[in-house]
């Protein structure tokens, strides 16, 4: 009989094969953790919230670890954390007002109280003073006490003028006194011997100006107050003094005030003032067991900084740029994704380029796009690069891509780096207001979108321009760097396309869509035939749908269409603000009577009746998966996959029953070669590991993971590297079959159980892999370890 060792010996091959593949029905979320606003530190951790995502980094050998629903926290987009010394619980407050307690011991304790009180006006929870074993929230609508220790909240209280709720952003405390700040006023009451929820126990102290406040802080007896002009003022006795100006934030830790300035902040205690040269710094803690400084920067994570040397250590974690992606394109095992936006305007997002390759990102951050313009192109230094909103990779280089940007214009990036601006004074690209130059508007409203590469190499993309007859929303670029363009009147009032799709049934066939027009805030979807002559429109074919009718006579016309995907059998899906129509035989719709097809999921209650798919329900997003599957993205219920006639429903992730960062979906993304799928969220991005890839033409690397399958695996074991339909079979060595089924694309699982159920013992077994036709053949080996 052959040792455990020796049948891992069997399967090492395959194990370093599959080494970084991740389990099927795995998450990971992708965050930007660089942009750190908040810090605290714990005896062995610093804990830093970036953008609503939470992480950590040890004090002593510097390990990052990285914190989600997917790790076991309640929820998502963290608003604010503490730590309480006294029973040595991390308090993590979230964006919608549900807490979390997270004991140094172990386990995660959720507090929904607040989350689930139901009342009128915000919940947001601004700020956590611990004290004791107490947290003090203060919220929107007044302090919230937390019992700490029996994991209750104790109290609120409402301190407004005549008991009116008011918002408090930060609480402090001091001989005796408490000190809230609220946006028009500094409210203080005895910290014993009175009913706080009194709010006639609550004294206004007068501010120094009519602006609003942002936070105060107590520090050497000494009442220091921030107002929303950034200016700094020092209360001591009864006297405010303006202190100093340009002051981003303040807060007071460990017997340290930090004054936080944009390139700089300064530590100041009781016998010293020091000054730090690090810039984008929003929070600041003082270590005294280490006697250093640790801080939470805005583009480089948690900082820890060395008083004596001055010199700052800083650990980023591995993420995006941004948490905002718009648009996630794929090619050759990279993805790509862009953070821009734009609906009647552009939402003014840096124009960041993220790539995420062998399970890891790389950046290219908008200030080193708009050093290299400025540098060296000639161009007004004023242009920054903002609202990335779609990409198109060179399908022969992958480190060759063009990005669309809404007001700036075509960018081209060449090996990773940012390389050319083409606008109106360059290329062919217009901007809406020629008549302004030199003005901003002339610069900032090259509005592109909709990049695409055909198969002659080249580029089209739509570019929204003033309504004169030599305009041009339809353009492309040729692979010499000539710039081309495509007339056609009825497009004369388009101010928001946003795709084109070729047709797979003839690339000479291209759908536009157009979410908004000019008239009357319409939606349209505009296909064109170019019978392979793209500069020569005198014979082409085109139509405008602003309408369908589909295939029982319905007129469907709903407010917007979101979005369109072309399915593996040439169909073409289209979502809207009304759920979704499918366009079939693409070449006919030039004829008179061209239908949509809307699909209908029988209720299987004996009514013979049925109900369109997602009817009503706003779709942003749909993906097509290696098995021609449907991932379909919704504005607020989360994301369905559907099967390839979108009859059956798969799955449906929302934000409760799955780590979903959010239920509003706003792109999604698929890793044609793995299967993994790429959420673009309200809250950020977060990936799923399907069961489909693409397939191959041929066997290419067939290969199980995991391998070997250890005795306390309960996920499905993946065979991937597979054609369309493979049949695959399970036997063990002796050449028992175990297990027979079906691939989705270019991927087969297994549950590691024999027909019928119950698991199989532990021993090799062989995944005998046969294409539909029988041509082609291919065998692995799983090696199965049982207890």
């Amino acid at each position: 009989m052959k040792t455990k060792a020796a049948l891992l010996a069997l399967c090492l091959t395959a194990a370093t094969a599959s080494a970084e593949q991740m389990a099927m029905g795995s998450w990971r979320t992708h965050l930007a953790y660089s942009t750190t606003q908040i810090i605290a530190q714990t005896p062995d951790k610093v804990y830093g919230v970036s953008n609503g995502a939470l992480y950590s980094v040890d004090k002593d050998d510097n390990a990052i670890e990285l914190q989600s629903k997917i790790t076991g926290l309640s929820d998502n987009n963290i608003a604010y954390i503490a730590y309480s010394n006294e029973t040595r619980t991390l308090v993590v407050a979230y964006a919608n007002s549900n807490i979390d307690l997270l004991p140094a011991d172990g386990g995660i304790y959720n507090i929904t109280d607040l989350y689930r009180k139901n009342m009128a006006g915000s919940k947001a929870i601004n700020h956590i003073y611990c004290t004791g074993t107490t947290a003090y929230l203060s919220c929107d609508f007044g302090i919230v006490k937390l019992d700490i220790a029996k994991r209750e909240i104790a109290d609120t209280y409402i301190i407004g003028e005549s008991g009116e709720n008011t918002a408090v952003l930060s609480l402090a405390e001091h001989d005796g006194l408490w000190y809230a700040t609220t946006p028009n006023a500094v409210m203080t009451a005895p910290t014993a011997g009175v009913n706080l929820a009194n709010f006639e126990n609550w004294t206004a102290i007068p501010t120094p100006t009519s602006k609003k406040n942002k936070r105060a802080v107590v520090y050497n007896n000494d009442l220091y107050l921030l107002q929303s002009d950034s200016v700094l003022y020092r209360r001591s006795a009864s006297d405010w003094n303006k202190y100093r100006s340009d002051i981003i934030e303040i807060n007071a830790d460990g017997g340290w005030l930090f004054i936080i300035e944009p390139e700089q902040f300064h530590a100041i205690t009781a016998t010293k003032r020091e000054t730090f040269a690090e810039t984008s710094v929003r929070m600041a803690a003082y270590d005294s067991v280490n006697n250093l400084i640790w801080a939470a920067t805005y583009t480089t994570g948690i900082a820890r900084v060395m008083p004596e040397t001055k010199i700052a250590y800083h650990f980023p974690p591995n993420g995006p740029a941004s948490n905002y992606t718009w648009r996630i394109k794929y090619s050759d095992g990279k993805m790509y994704a862009v953070p821009g936006g734009r609906w009647a305007g552009a939402y003014s997002r840096p124009g960041h380029v993220m790539m995420f390759e062998n399970g890891s990102w790389k950046n290219i951050f908008s200030w080193t796009t708009n050093s290299y313009i400025n540098e060296n192109l000639t161009f007004p230094t004023y242009i920054s690069t903002t609202d990335f909103v779609d990409i198109a990779i060179d399908p022969n280089d992958s480190k060759h891509f063009f990005v669309a940007s809404y007001g700036k214009g075509l960018y081209e990036f060449r090996d990773n780096k940012p390389y050319m601006l083409y606008n109106a004074d360059n290329s062919g690209v217009e901007t809406i207001y020629p008549q302004s130059k030199p003005d901003n508007a002339y610069y900032f409203y090259h509005r592109l979108d909709g990049l695409t590469y055909d198969k002659e190499g080249n580029l089209w993309f739509l570019n929204v321009c003033s309504s004169s007859e030599t305009s041009s929303l339809i353009k492309y670029l040729q692979p010499d760097g000539t710039f081309k363009s495509v007339r056609y009147n009825a497009l004369k009032k388009v101010s928001t396309p946003q795709d084109i799709v070729i047709s797979n049934q003839d690339p000479n066939q291209k759908w536009v869509l157009i979410p908004r027009t000019t008239s009357s805030n319409s939606t349209a979807i505009f296909t064109f035939y170019d019978n392979g002559t793209p500069d020569k429109t005198s014979d082409d074919l085109t139509r405008l749908f602003t309408s369908f009718y589909d295939q029982d006579g319905n007129r469907y016309a709903p407010t917007n269409f979101r979005c369109m995907a072309q399915d593996h059998d040439n169909r073409l899906w289209v979502g809207s603000s009304d759920g979704i129509c499918v366009l079939n035989n693409q070449t006919k719709a030039f004829e008179e009577g061209y239908t949509c097809s809307r699909v209908k999921i029988p209720r299987n209650d004996g009514t013979n009746l049925a109900d369109y798919l997602l009817d009503g329900v706003q779709i942003n997003a749909i993906a097509v998966d290696g098995s021609n599957r449907k991932w379909i993205g919704t504005e607020t219920n989360g994301v369905f996959l559907v099967s390839e006639d979108g009859l059956e429903t798969i799955h449906h992730f929302t934000s409760e029953n799955s780590p979903l960062l959010s239920d509003n979906i706003i792109c999604i993304g698929i890793n044609e070669k793995t299967g993994e799928v790429f959420f673009g969220t309200a809250n950020g991005l977060i990936s799923y590991q399907s069961d489909a890839t693409e397939a191959n033409e041929t066997f290419s690397n067939v290969h199980a993971f995991p391998n070997p399958v250890r005795e306390d695996f309960t996920g499905v074991i993946t065979i991937t590297g597979l054609v369309t339909d493979t049949r695959v079979k399970i036997t063990d060595i002796a050449g028992n079959v175990v297990y027979e089924t079906i691939s989705n694309g270019g991927v087969a699982t297994w549950d590691g159980n024999r027909r019928g159920g119950g698991r199989v013992a532990t021993g090799v077994y062989l995944a005998m892999c046969f294409s539909p036709d029988g041509k082609q053949r291919e065998t692995t080996k799983i090696l199965v370890i049982n207890r």
